[in-house]
């Protein structure tokens, strides 16, 4: 097990220190009975049902970080490190290049970046998202990640439609530190095409809900902007704020509620936070686009 998770870590370029961290963790649970017990119980449960509830994962990673005294958040990443192995053998028997699975398998080193910004300890603290790329629910497919969902309203373009039976590929923005480039944006659309294309119906669609699509970003952001040309390419058909100020988040890497407080440090978070201090509210929109 601890020979494929250092594969895993190796393959998906995490930091050396970050390494470090991770298989000491590993073996802090392998030497521990009960840890190790409560690994072995999640990895049984994974290859009995791939679409195994993220609440049991979390509950046995809950054990062994308990036994070991680690942060919950550390265990469940290493848990899901452990349960990748495991993955892999379903995305080869349902026929998926190992590209698209190690491509799902990078989120999980997003989401250990979000998570020692965010809450201070290595780990994962979003189990019930990265489970949808073990269930195979998820997909990355280069810079972007795609499910198939059905459209949740009507949408018209012409003589183009959706309805609530429509199939539609709907795209997520993780955080891989690199831009949001046009060009790779474009590649991940056409991919997603080819992937779920048979699946989509009369007339393919992708749509987007995201805190990138919210229209007063427009007042925020330069002319030129990646994030400008992203919402670009979507109409957006709904918008709206968020009722608390979780969503800062994924702007700021930070739970850190007060404006005053915000890191300042690029002209978008510097608008943001002019924003947030005349009494404006984080917010989303949703867009769709036809192929």
């Amino acid at each position: 097990m601890k020979r494929f998770v250092t594969e895993h870590l190796d393959t998906v370029g995490y930091p050396e220190k970050d390494r470090e961290i991770i298989l000491d963790a590993l073996d802090r649970i392998l030497g521990s009975a009960s840890a190790s017990e409560a690994l072995d119980s999640a990895v049984a449960a994974y290859r009995a049902k791939f679409r195994i509830n993220w609440r049991d994962i979390v509950a046995l990673s809950k054990r062994a970080a308990g036994s070991t005294g680690m942060s919950e958040y550390t265990a469940n990443l290493v848990f899901f490190l452990c349960l990748s192995r495991t993955a892999l053998d379903y995305y080869r028997d349902y026929g998926l290049p190992e590209e698209i699975f190690w491509d799902g398998m990078r989120d999980l080193r997003y989401k250990n970046e979000e998570c020692r910004l965010i809450k201070g300890v290595w780990g994962n603290f979003v189990p019930e998202w990265t489970v949808l790329f073990f269930r195979m629910e998820l997909f990355g497919l280069g810079r972007l990640q795609f499910e198939l969902t059905h459209y949740n309203g009507f949408y018209n373009k012409g003589e183009k439609y959706l309805r609530p039976v429509s199939n539609v590929i709907k795209a997520h923005i993780p955080r891989d530190g690199t831009p949001l480039s046009p060009e790779a944006c474009d590649r991940s659309f056409e991919r997603a095409l080819e992937f779920f294309g048979g699946e989509l119906g009369r007339y393919p669609a992708a749509m987007c809900n995201s805190w990138l699509l919210f229209p007063e970003n427009r007042n925020m952001l330069r002319p030129g902007s990646n994030i400008l040309a992203f919402m670009d390419r979507f109409d957006i058909v709904e918008s709206g704020c968020y009722g608390d100020f979780e969503a800062l988040q994924s702007l700021f890497d930070t739970d850190e509620k007060d404006p005053d407080r915000l890191p300042a440090d690029s002209s978008f978070r510097r608008a943001y936070i002019a924003y947030l201090k005349r009494g404006g509210m984080p917010g989303w929109g949703k867009g769709v686009f036809f192929y």
